[in-house]
């Protein structure tokens, strides 16, 4: 007995399609600034994570499966800031051009 997804066109042509989408995602830069632009790498939201971007920094509070609760702060050494509440599409789109701070980069901020 045939079965419509065993001929489908969209589920046969997918291996073509998931290959064209890879390549396409090799060409393009991890992010502005980024000192490794010849990979795309996987970026993994996680608490506490600082990223810098302009004059501000954002601290990652809370991380729910499709909303982020993130601090926005001018001065990472007073903490002092706004709360704010965003889906986690926004809140990427919001750091595509932001640098992910290391730890070591985040205390040299904190010693300004």
């Amino acid at each position: 007995m045939k079965t419509w997804a065993l001929f489908s066109p969209v589920l046969e042509n997918q291996p073509a399609l998931l290959q064209a989408r890879l390549r396409a995602r090799e060409k393009i830069p991890f992010a502005a600034g980024a000192d490794r632009t010849d990979k795309l790498l996987d970026m993994k939201l996680r608490q506490n994570q600082v990223w810098h971007l302009g004059g501000e920094f954002l601290r990652i509070v809370a991380l729910d499966r499709l909303e982020v609760q993130y601090k926005t702060m001018k001065n990472l050494a007073t903490g002092e800031g706004k709360h704010v509440t965003a889906t986690k599409k926004e809140f990427c789109r919001l750091i595509k051009g932001a640098k992910l701070l290391a730890p070591e980069e985040e205390a040299g901020f904190r010693a300004l």
